[in-house]
């Protein structure tokens, strides 16, 4: 009789991880997605969660922040599609806005002391609420909608290609003058507008990438780009130690910074497309979800990191371990959230009147 009960449960137990498998495999095949671009997004996400690790080694950092989270702004730039005004905010307010905001709650509600201090006083509420209004909360996604923002209504303003160009890299130059160290403004408009340089890169590379491509696409390159760029981080590490920190609008010396980044973003776009040949499902399912695991991980991060540290596992090891972690605890909850809420995961379809 036990053994029967044991063998159902065993089961049971199967068959729940064979659905658990297939919603993977859907989540990964469908839609016409561009492989390399998820691949693209699935290393950048994988960085952002290291990058928020506890007592990661400043080293590492170094040789990553200069262009994890401007990559998003590039990749973002190659898939903007030209629509109206109208339409393409509507888009972003379902794609973008509203999952922005609902997790921006979801953190409210889930911070423990937090909520003990609201229900001890309402009047403590403010603060968090002001920083969404603000656009502070989760800021990556209110500052990447305000950059989409720049964009498109400079494209329709101005027709002539080569100007929208002149004027867009004059805004980011804008942007750079009116950033300061340390300060957070309404809706990271200063940042946006700097960021607006790695969007028209991304859209201009996506009309000229057949040209390119098969160019940069190699082994050479490759090496070359990777030790020009761990050159320059190095030196920098060393000299001149630049603090930075996107959100506060920290970016140590600007040409130093842009040109890490642009190499950066070149060293992963070229992995990217060497990856993509072998379909690798990890990276797809996590470039496929970067708006849920950025906005999801740090709860995660901060409840293992309760239980790793007792274990005293050295730290340039233990961010990793704790990283794995984060990204593979996730993958249950991102899939329940795409199948019974898509609206929170941006995913949510629109139905179009014929």
């Amino acid at each position: 009789m036990e053994k029967a009960v044991k063998k159902n449960c065993f089961q049971e137990i199967k068959e729940k991880a064979k659905l658990v498998l297939k919603d993977i495999r859907k989540n990964i095949i469908k839609d016409s997605r561009i492989k390399w671009v998820d691949i693209f997004r699935g290393i950048l996400i994988i960085l952002v969660v290291l990058s928020h690790q506890s007592g990661i080694p400043e080293i590492y950092l170094t040789f990553f922040t200069t262009f994890f989270l401007i990559g998003f702004f590039f990749i973002s730039g190659y898939l903007f599609k030209s629509r109206s005004i109208k339409e393409f905010i509507v888009n972003r307010i379902f794609s973008l806005i509203i999952p922005w905001l609902l997790l921006s709650i979801v953190e409210i509600l889930v911070n423990k002391g937090l909520m003990v201090s609201i229900i001890n006083d309402i009047n403590n509420i403010k603060e968090p609420l002001t920083k969404i209004l603000m656009g502070l909360s989760i800021w990556f996604l209110p500052c990447l909608f305000v950059t989409e923002i720049y964009f498109i209504i400079i494209s329709k303003i101005i027709k002539n290609e080569k100007m929208q160009v002149v004027i867009l890299i004059g805004l980011s130059i804008i942007g750079l003058i009116i950033m300061k160290p340390g300060e957070k403004y309404f809706f990271h408009y200063d940042v946006a507008l700097f960021m607006l340089l790695f969007y028209t890169m991304g859209y201009l590379y996506r009309r000229y990438e057949e040209k390119v491509k098969e160019k940069i696409c190699n082994n050479a390159v490759l090496i070359i780009t990777l030790l020009v760029y761990l050159i320059i981080r190095i030196l920098d590490f060393i000299f001149l130690k630049s603090q930075i920190d996107l959100a506060t609008s920290k970016i140590g010396n600007i040409p130093i910074y842009i040109i890490s980044a642009i190499l950066g973003i070149i060293i992963v776009y070229i992995i990217s497309n060497k990856i993509s040949k072998w379909n690798n499902r990890i990276l797809i399912f996590l470039g496929q979800n970067t708006l849920l695991y950025y906005s999801l991980h740090l709860k995660i991060m901060v409840t293992l990191d309760k239980f790793l540290l007792r274990l005293n596992i050295n730290n340039y090891i233990y961010c990793f371990v704790n990283a794995i972690l984060t990204i593979a605890i996730l993958v249950i909850p991102v899939i329940l959230i795409n199948r019974y809420l898509p609206i929170m995961s941006g995913k949510y379809k629109l139905k179009k009147k014929t």
